[in-house]
């Protein structure tokens, strides 16, 4: 008798045991590193990491965010409020040089630190290494793209912000939902460039952060490099064999370099004249930084390579509501031109 309850029992304890794997794996957390204890209800002060979590905070929480990592785009003011233009910057914790000295952090008395974005040994070493010396939390958290409503929620509900973090990740889910694949074409897919910078030959790796929403809507990023880099320095000479149909870039300087040089002109992309430049107010549509402003890219390009599927009426709402929710800015019907909304 009592070899058989123990046998039950036993039994019993490892289906109790390998439920609680089941649930454990279920609740897959986007939170990569948590340093520190923090309520999220208490919080009143966060201070952002970086430019990933400037981007996300400013349209999350404006009222708790204790300025911004970096300083923000001159061109992208207009669409801020005045609390968020006058925001001082705090330093960079994240990337490449910290710019934040930790007797300044200390001093601004934050109750969370939020970092967004790689969640490499560097970033997490980074955020282990400031909460063991001023004993402040710090939370580090993926901001992989096709995550981005989870993401919200998840940081949302760190800093005690979920009613507004619903409202986002909502709006987050409907345009993941409807972009994902949206433009990918098996039998001729559609080869894209992203160039970065005035020249041109800095681009985004097929993969990496910085390629992310291209990879979402089903375009075939070139730059499709093995390694750990998430950019990378082209040459012409490489370009000249990745032959791309189409050109993307945020660049106003190199996009008018196309039309010219004739260097460029051996592409045919260029010669096709496909070659677009993307909005990149207040943030960059498709990258820099890959935050949550990649919503916008997505609905771009979405609405540009197939836009059967994104029409220009959805275009004009899902643009206009964007700029409502993250920024409480209405678009003049100047910006709605500049955005290509008819």
């Amino acid at each position: 008798m009592l070899t058989k309850f123990i046998k039950k029992s036993t039994a019993l304890l490892v289906l109790s045991l390998f439920a609680g794997v089941v649930s454990a794996q279920s609740e897959s957390s986007l939170v990569a590193g948590k340093y520190g204890e923090v309520e999220g209800q208490k919080v009143q002060k966060v201070l952002s990491a970086g430019k990933v979590a400037d981007v996300l905070l400013i349209a999350l929480a404006p009222e708790k965010l204790l300025g911004v990592s970096s300083e923000l785009p001159k061109k992208g003011m207009p669409y801020f409020s005045e609390q968020v233009q006058k925001f001082e910057v705090t330093g960079r914790l994240a990337g490449r040089g910290s710019t934040a000295p930790l007797e300044k952090l200390v001093a601004l008395k934050p109750d969370i630190i939020v970092d967004v974005g790689s969640v490499s040994k560097s970033y997490l070493a980074t955020a282990e290494r400031v909460n063991q010396q001023t004993q402040l939390p710090f939370v580090l958290v993926d901001g992989k793209f096709p995550q981005t409503a989870q993401q919200i929620r998840e940081v949302a509900k760190l800093i005690g912000s979920e009613e507004k973090g619903e409202k986002l990740a909502t709006y987050a889910e409907k345009v993941l939902a409807l972009t994902e694949n949206s433009v990918r074409n098996e039998k001729q897919p559609v080869s894209v460039y992203f160039a970065r910078g005035a020249d041109g030959l800095e681009t985004g790796l097929a993969g990496s952060i910085h390629g992310e929403v291209l990879d979402w809507v089903g375009l075939k990023n070139v730059a499709d490099v093995a390694g750990e880099k998430k950019i990378a320095r082209v040459s012409m000479e490489q370009l000249l064999q990745w032959q791309p149909s189409v050109i993307l870039t945020h660049d106003k300087n190199f996009y008018e370099l196309l039309k010219t040089a004739d260097v460029w002109q051996q592409l045919s992309a260029v010669k096709n004249k496909q070659f677009y430049l993307v909005p990149a107010e207040p943030f960059g549509w498709l990258d820099q930084p890959p935050s949550v402003n990649r919503l916008l890219g997505a609905v771009w390009l979405a609405h540009h390579f197939a836009a059967e599927k994104v029409d220009a009426k959805q275009y004009a709402m899902l643009i206009n509501d964007y700029f409502a929710l993250f920024y409480g800015h209405q678009l003049d019907q100047k910006a709605q031109a500049k955005f290509g909304i008819k």
